[in-house]
C-alpha cells in the first residue's frame, strides 16, 4: 500500500501488525458452508451460528481488501488510522467485521460514495465522531452482525441464526447501518442517542427488525451526503417523528401493535402526536392498545390540535 508510506513509522507498524493478525487467524478448520441446525423435522429452518465463518480465507481477504480501500478512498491522518488499527486489534474477527462495514457504510452515506479524489477525514470531525460513536458500541455491533441473519433460535444452549440468502443479508445490513447512521447524524448533539436505536431494534423478532428498518429507511430517500443536511430539514420530519418515538418508548413490540392496530391514513396522524407527547408516548401507546379504533383516534385529534395551538403560541 503506497498510501502507508505517508504515516509515521508507528502507525505503519500499527497497520501492518493489524492485516497480520488478519491473515494468521485465518483457521484451515473454517468451514465453507455454514454448520446447519435442523431447527425440526417437520419444517425446513437451517441456522448457524453467528461466527461461522468468522475465520474463514474468503472472509479475512474481503476483510483486508475493505480496510486496504478505507485508505485509498479517505485521508486519515495518524491519530485516526493508529486509532482505528488498535480499536481493530483488539476486537475478535466477527467484531471486526461488524466494525469494518460500519466505517465503510457510514463514510459513504455520511460524506457521499462518487469523489473522485480521496476525502480528507481530518477535516471532517463530526463525520468520524458519529462513525466512532456507533462502531464502539457493542450493542451497534452485534446487531450489524445479527442483521445479516433470520430468527434466532436455541439448541442445548448455543445460538443458532437462521440464514437468508447473502444478496438479502448483505442488503438488510447495509440498511441497518444506514439508518443508524442517518439517526446518530440527525441527532449529533445527543451522544448516547447513537446506540440507543440499535438497542431498541436488538429486541424485536428478525422478521419485525427488518420491516421496521425497511419502513424507516423509506422515508430517507435522498441520494446526496448526509453532512450536507441538518437536523432541522424539513425532509427528515417524517423519519425524525418515528425514531424519536422508537427512542421514548419502554416496549417497542408494544409500539408496533399500537401501529398495526391504526388504519394506514391515521398513522402519520400517530406518529405526530407520539412526537409531540415525548417521554408521555408508553400511555399513549397502552391506551391505543386497549381501546377501540374511534376512540384512537379522537385522541390522535386531540393531540395533534394540542400540538398545533403548542406551535402557534411560539410563533407569536
Amino acid at each position: 500500500m503506497e498510501e502507508l508510506s505517508d504515516f509515521k513509522e508507528d502507525t505503519q507498524d500499527k497497520v501492518i501488525g493489524y492485516m497480520s493478525g488478519l491473515i494468521q487467524s485465518i483457521s484451515p478448520f473454517a468451514m465453507n458452508n455454514p454448520p446447519v441446525l435442523d431447527h425440526s423435522p417437520l419444517t425446513t429452518w437451517q441456522g448457524t451460528r453467528l461466527d461461522y465463518d468468522a475465520n474463514a480465507e474468503s472472509i479475512n481477504k474481503e476483510m483486508i481488501n475493505q480496510f486496504t480501500s478505507l485508505m485509498e478512498n479517505y485521508d486519515f491522518n495518524d491519530t485516526q488510522l493508529s486509532k482505528m488499527t488498535s480499536e481493530l486489534s483488539e476486537l475478535d474477527n466477527l467484531n471486526q467485521r461488524a466494525y469494518l462495514d460500519i466505517t465503510t457504510v457510514g463514510l459513504e452515506r455520511l460524506l457521499g460514495s462518487d469523489k473522485e479524489q480521496p476525502v480528507n477525514l481530518e477535516s471532517n470531525h463530526e463525520t468520524m465522531d458519529i462513525i466512532e460513536r456507533l462502531r464502539s458500541s457493542n450493542t451497534a455491533r452485534l446487531l450489524i452482525s445479527e442483521s445479516r441473519f433470520g430468527e434466532k433460535s436455541i439448541d442445548d444452549g448455543q445460538t443458532y441464526y437462521e440464514l437468508k440468502d447473502s444478496g438479502a443479508g448483505r442488503q438488510d445490513q447495509k440498511q441497518t447501518i444506514e439508518l443508524l447512521i442517518t439517526d446518530a447524524w440527525l441527532n449529533r448533539e445527543e451522544p448516547r442517542r447513537a446506540a440507543s436505536l440499535a438497542t431498541k431494534l436488538s429486541s424485536l423478532e428478525a422478521n419485525q427488525r427488518d420491516e421496521l428498518v425497511n419502513e424507516l429507511q423509506q422515508l430517507d430517500r435522498t441520494d446526496k451526503a448526509l453532512s450536507n443536511y441538518g437536523p432541522k430539514e424539513d425532509h427528515f420530519e417524517r423519519f425524525i417523528e418515528r425514531t424519536n418515538v422508537i427512542h421514548e418508548s419502554n416496549d417497542l413490540n408494544a409500539l408496533l401493535s399500537a401501529t398495526e392496530k391504526l388504519d394506514e391514513g391515521v398513522k402519520d396522524d400517530f406518529w405526530r402526536a407520539a412526537n409531540f407527547l415525548k417521554e408521555d408516548v408508553n400511555k399513549m401507546i397502552d391506551v391505543v392498545n386497549q381501546f377501540a379504533s374511534k376512540e384512537v383516534e379522537s385522541l390522535i385529534d386531540y393531540i395533534n390540535n394540542l400540538s398545533d395551538q403548542v406551535d402557534q403560541e411560539e410563533l407569536k
